[in-house]
């Protein structure tokens, strides 16, 4: 329930709101306790996020260490990716390009869209694309242009496939919102 909230505060007040925190850091105890891994993406993500997008980003990086301790305490792939999601992110605002790039080197290995698909919509991003676009930033940074260049093709393609995955999503919402009618008879959502 707090998962909700916390989800409901960050689209009301965005990711920076205290409401935010107020909400998720309970949640947190929580799904641990309740050993809740579905529970744990969304709070930690939040948490991160909350922390990250008010500028406190070296303190940001107690929540991906959290995040990959909960992964392996659990055994849980999908934590793991989000763990070197939010470290690539991290570690790229710090400065760090070289432990960025490790973190981004084990995001790519670690994520199949038919298996992690589903992050897509905790994150609000495809962490593949984010693997890429950051590992052709790094490159780029490290003097490696050309192999950059050749990274953000490969980025190009995935951001196309993504894009028309959203396109898919949004189109059977308005289907299944076209369908919905009130009482009387009338639609709840004109087309």
């Amino acid at each position: 329930m707090r998962t909700l909230l916390g989800t409901a505060c960050i689209g009301l007040r965005g990711w920076a709101s205290q409401k935010v925190w107020d909400a998720l850091y309970p949640a947190l105890g929580l799904a641990n306790s309740l050993r809740r891994n579905d529970a744990l993406v969304a709070t930690l993500f939040g948490l991160w996020a909350n922390t990250f997008t008010r500028g406190r980003v070296a303190e940001s990086l107690c929540w991906f260490r959290q995040t990959l301790d909960a992964a392996e305490a659990y055994g849980d792939p999908v934590l793991q990716i989000l763990g070197h999601y939010t470290a690539v992110v991290n570690y790229f605002y710090l400065g760090d390009l070289v432990n960025a790039r490790q973190h981004a080197g084990h995001l790519l290995a670690r994520y199949a869209e038919e298996r992690h698909g589903h992050l897509m919509s905790v994150i609000h991003q495809d962490p593949k694309t984010v693997g890429l676009a950051y590992a052709a930033h790094l490159t780029w940074l490290s003097g490696y242009a050309h192999a950059s260049i050749c990274g953000s093709r490969k980025c190009r393609k995935q951001l196309a496939h993504v894009a028309e995955r959203k396109r898919a999503v949004r189109l059977a919402r308005k289907r299944r919102f076209d369908r919905r009618v009130c009482p009387s008879g009338r639609r709840v959502f004109p087309s």
